[in-house]
């Protein structure tokens, strides 16, 4: 299997119904996104080729937060100066 990027990680969180946290695993990324399924354990991966290989020992990748970053603003600033004009 090819793929442009495969990360391994200590933990990876998938947004599912499970609750699911894996730890030390790798995720395979191809042509810009992630597969749709669980990602593979880190010794599973012997057969996939990839680009560029990059370890993040210490990290946690949440699947789900897909621009999340945009609304929490909005959130925290929710009904202040509704009263007021857009550009005041």
């Amino acid at each position: 299997m090819q793929a442009e990027l495969l990360l391994h990680l200590q933990w990876i969180v998938p947004i599912d119904a499970a609750e699911s946290i894996l730890t030390d695993h790798s995720l395979l990324v191809t042509r810009g996104q992630p597969p749709p399924g669980p990602a593979a354990n880190r010794g599973a991966h012997a057969d996939i080729r990839s680009a560029q290989e990059i370890e993040l020992p210490h990290h946690i990748l949440i699947l789900g937060l897909i621009n999340a970053h945009t609304h929490s603003p909005m959130t925290l600033l929710r009904e202040l100066a509704d009263d007021l004009p857009l550009m005041t």
